[in-house]
């Protein structure tokens, strides 16, 4: 008998989820195509088809590639950052965000000044950073 082991990637047309409606403020031309309307006027987006079915599926670590296009030029147009060599980390939960976190900030062997007792769910992105935790539970 052989066993697969894949990553979980389960059939869209299995979820219970036919499609997801939402109200929100309209945030203006970025989104061609997606709102209608003026900023900052209520309008609905109906998510339905191949966008439900990437929705409620497993994705790529770093986002919906559309969703973070979407982000970059909300950055560009409201905040006024011009486009360039930076992108938009996105995160599927705590763990992984903190994960991200300690990645860009911290250096393999770097201090690091922690609580005591603190969030249990650092501890492994410390440790794998080798960081130096200071009044933390770090090895």
């Amino acid at each position: 008998m052989v066993a697969y082991l894949r990553t979980g990637r389960p059939a869209a047309e299995t979820f219970p989820i036919t499609g997801i409606s939402v109200q929100v403020r309209n945030p203006g031309p970025y989104i061609e195509g997606v709102a209608s309307g003026s900023a900052g006027e209520s309008t609905n987006i109906d998510i339905v088809g191949r966008d439900l079915a990437q929705a409620v599926q497993y994705g790529q670590t770093n986002g919906i590639p559309e969703l973070r296009e979407l982000l970059v030029n909300m950055q560009s147009e409201i905040h006024k950052r011009p486009k360039g060599d930076w992108g938009v980390v996105m995160g599927n939960g705590c763990q992984d965000l903190i994960w991200k976190c300690f990645n860009a900030c911290i250096s393999p062997g770097d201090s690091v000044i922690c609580e005591t007792p603190m969030y249990t769910g650092c501890l492994p992105g410390l440790w794998s950073l080798n960081a130096n935790c200071i009044g933390g539970l770090c090895r």
